[in-house]
């Protein structure tokens, strides 16, 4: 079992938006502790900078830690108000 990420819809958020997910527990017979983190703002009303990150480290092994970053722009293309 493991966290659902932290993402979020197609459409660029009105105002910032952050979004976390974790999960603690036993993953693959190893004590784990997985997190991930979304975060949104809007740069102008159809431009928004997003970064996103996730890892997971094993509770017991001080050296097993995995994870990755992005970071990017959204924009909306766009828009029918009839669908």
């Amino acid at each position: 079992m493991a966290p659902t990420p932290a993402i979020a819809g197609a459409w660029v958020a009105p105002e910032q938006q952050f979004i976390t997910t974790s999960f603690y527990g036993e993953l693959e017979d190893e004590t784990a502790f997985e997190a991930s983190i979304y975060n949104e703002r809007p740069i102008e009303p159809e431009t928004s900078v997003v970064a996103t990150t996730w890892f997971t480290r094993d509770i017991t092994q001080q050296s097993t830690f995995r994870g990755e970053a992005s970071v990017g722009l959204k924009q909306q293309i766009f828009e029918n108000d009839d669908w």
